[in-house]
């Protein structure tokens, strides 16, 4: 295997030395950093991901060109970003939260930003019209504004109709509110645009705010490229000025950026390849200084590590960490879900053994041992807490998981005989085709179902995302966020789950994780509902997602991101090295 994948790039392995001046402070003339991303973009909205899988580059995309409230720390703990401005809870009950910008903030055009963006940020993420913004999962789906906004106001207040995790993250300033107006209307003033974005928000017209979604969610498309300077405004310390298409975006400086950390690498080149192999050749030919990947196609992270150990002028660094998702399995709890109550004729406890009897076919230790003859992956015995967390231990002594520890067909042949259900019962297993680690996972657990009584079926193909959206599956392979980590909605467990999970209990432990009032208290709450989405067979926790970063050493100031998803995260430390 190693020796297969070491030809698929030997005609890239070509030695290269890089060089480049390095100041203390400031933009670097002619500095320039090539980063790779595996897939492709579809819009410089960095709110729209396009695509499953999308959405890690928008949100590498996000974080060069998007100032944001909170930045995350070297350590992963989200710290307030009051260059920017300020989040302010007014109210614990109702949550009733204060966003405002400094008053000197504005866009890279050098236009203020204000009210206008701020409400544009909400309603996209609403779930009202058809925005597709990434965060239509987010607490901002239970608030509604307080008061009415005018253009030039530095504030809005959001009341939320139940407590939610992410309020301090879920305001992004992704596009200005003037630039999506102008989009078919290029003779707009920036104030009656501004002014227009607030009437389709808050004047209840349905039409004028069908026109706000459509041009969010499509003005921005990169897929014949861009040529309208004026779509390239940007919140953070770098715009982009060139768009050709899905595969290569070029990024400038803001060099009057003071919303947060501020640039010191001039051109930043975003280049988008097919799979991991092509991203690492392109890095041994000095195309690119770092990229981020995980398993995907033919190529697993062994794989590529092999490759990368070859690289040596410049050198090729590696770092692998868990990052913030665990791959799970999940059950389909929609109405079309076989394992659903509803599905189930109402038979509540029904449905639950026949999840429970699903439970005991996973063979989680097999999954976890095969990786683990590649690299180090952390064995997920909790589906709130990362292994790495103070409470991860205590959660999973009583989480109720240890009755799953090994596979055991016999018990769950049994339960499913004595449900009365037709046998064998057909199981549709949605899973990402293109993913080695979901065909793996698929593998080991189709091997034994049989004997269970079970018959599995693959569905999903190259459109999971289709197959998701529309209910079409009953159980689910694949990563999920870690829930309790900085900066994920652990209310998404229920009120925006994309497997239609509801649980009374559950929702009594999420309102009391949103009023403790330590740390401790809202670990107790989570330590709770970790047990109880055991005890209701939500799913099985498998393992933490490992990432990979490679980057080079002409990158001397490149920090790993804290969790290894990203080769974006840092920008401010970017330094080019002087060794030749």
């Amino acid at each position: 295997m190693r020796r297969l994948f070491a030809a698929l790039i030997s005609a890239f392995f070509v030695a290269s030395a890089l060089t480049a001046c390095a100041t203390s402070s400031g933009v670097i003339p002619g500095s320039v950093v090539n980063l790779g991303q595996i897939g492709e973009i579809s819009s410089i909205n960095p709110d729209i991901s396009g695509s499953l899988g999308g959405e890690r580059n928008a949100d590498e995309l996000a974080n060069l060109t998007t100032a944001k409230f909170y930045e995350l720390d070297a350590a992963g703990r989200l710290q307030p970003n009051t260059k920017l401005g300020t989040v302010e809870v007014v109210s614990k009950s109702p949550l009733t939260v204060k966003y405002t910008v400094v008053d000197s903030a504005a866009w890279s055009d050098g236009n203020p930003i204000d009210a206008s963006d701020l409400l544009l940020s909400w309603v996209a993420a609403s779930g009202r019209d058809n925005f597709f913004s990434k965060r239509s999962g987010s607490g901002l789906m239970f608030a509604e504004p307080v008061g009415k906004s005018n253009v030039g106001d530095r504030s809005i207040t959001l009341r939320f109709a139940q407590p939610v995790a992410d309020y301090e993250t879920a305001i992004t300033l992704s596009v200005a509110a003037h630039t999506v107006a102008r989009i078919g209307a290029a003779n707009l003033s920036v104030a009656e645009a501004k002014q227009r974005v607030l009437d389709a928000i808050q004047k209840p017209n349905v039409n004028n705010l069908a026109v706000l979604a459509q041009r969010y969610r499509s003005g921005f498309n990169a897929w014949q490229g861009i040529t309208d300077d004026k779509l390239f405004v940007s919140s953070g310390p770098y715009s982009v000025v060139k768009c050709a298409g899905v595969l290569r975006l070029q990024l400038k400086a803001n060099t009057n950026f003071n919303l947060g950390p501020t640039p010191t690498i001039e051109t930043v080149n975003l280049t988008y390849f097919a799979d991991a192999t092509t991203a690492v050749a392109a890095l041994s030919d000095g195309k690119i200084d770092a990229t981020t990947t995980q398993d995907s196609g033919l190529v697993t992270l062994s794989d590529l590590i092999n490759l990368t150990s070859g690289i040596t002028d410049p050198k090729a660094n590696i770092a692998v960490k868990a990052s913030s998702t665990a791959e799970q399995i999940i059950f389909n709890f929609r109405p079309e879900g076989r394992f659903s109550d509803a599905y189930q004729g109402g038979e509540e406890a029904k449905a639950l053994k026949l999840r429970q009897a699903f439970m005991n076919i996973i063979p989680r230790q097999r999954i976890v041992a095969g990786l683990n003859g590649a690299y180090k992956v952390a064995l997920a015995d909790s589906l709130v807490f990362q292994s790495g967390s103070p409470y991860y231990q205590a959660s999973v002594r009583d989480n109720g998981l240890s009755g799953y520890l090994f596979q055991d067909v016999e018990k769950a042949s049994e339960m499913l005989a004595a449900s009365g259900i037709e046998l064998p019962m057909k199981v549709r297993v949605a899973y990402d085709i293109n993913s080695p680690r979901a065909q793996a996972e698929w593998i080991l657990l189709r091997e034994r179902a049989a004997s269970a009584g079970f018959k599995l079926r693959a569905v999903g193909g190259d459109d999971l995302a289709e197959t998701l959206r529309t209910g079409a599956f009953d159980v689910f392979i694949g990563a999920q966020p870690i829930v309790s980590l900085e900066g994920q909605n652990v209310f998404s467990l229920t009120a925006s789950s994309f497997v239609g999970f509801e649980s009374a209990k559950v929702d009594a432990l999420l309102s009391e994780f949103a009023s403790a009032e330590d740390e401790r208290g809202r670990a107790s709450a989570l330590k709770s509902i970790d047990a109880e989405l055991i005890a209701e067979a939500y799913g099985m926790p498998l393992y933490e997602v490992a990432a990979l970063i490679i980057y080079s050493d002409r990158l001397a100031g490149f920090m790993p991101s804290p969790r290894s998803e990203s080769v974006t995260w840092g920008y401010q430390n970017w330094k080019l090295s002087t060794n030749k």
